[in-house]
């Protein structure tokens, strides 16, 4: 077990600002894939939903992009209860970062498609054409 020594929490909250937004950049990121919580409903009864998502986009006030496709049931559940928290985790440093916020979901997924590689591209396709994903970002409240 290696813990990351800090000298001050501003050290800390500065490492942690740094290391998110390089997330989507760095392969081999231990922040690039985390869990996003939400709720969901289930004969009107509510349900905490966990779902493991990548972290493509980081802005400079910490609001960040997730792409899901929008033919999912889970789209229609974070469209519904638009409360979200993300927990993020590096096993090695055994840091973990959560935010809490609001969904709102962002409605130009052909431009992201458009920006993918064929690997990319195929990766999203199946036998009955190709998924055009749904763009959700986390506004932290």
């Amino acid at each position: 077990m290696k813990l990351t020594p800090f000298t001050s929490a501003e050290e800390f909250a500065i490492y942690c600002a740094k290391s998110l937004k390089e997330a989507p950049k760095r392969r081999r990121s231990a922040f690039k894939y985390f869990s996003l919580n939400t709720l969901s409903s289930v004969n009107d009864v509510l349900y905490p939903q966990s779902r493991m998502v990548v972290l493509r986009e980081v802005f400079e006030n910490f609001d960040f992009n997730i792409y899901t496709d929008s033919r999912t049931e889970k789209v229609v559940s974070l469209e519904s209860h638009k409360e979200a928290s993300a927990l993020f985790y590096d096993p090695k440093k055994m840091i973990q970062i959560r935010l809490e916020g609001i969904l709102e979901k962002v409605e130009d997924s052909q431009n992201y498609f458009e920006s993918l590689n064929d690997q990319q591209k195929k990766r999203l396709s199946n036998q009955n054409g190709t998924r055009k994903p749904d763009r959700f970002i986390q506004n932290d409240s």
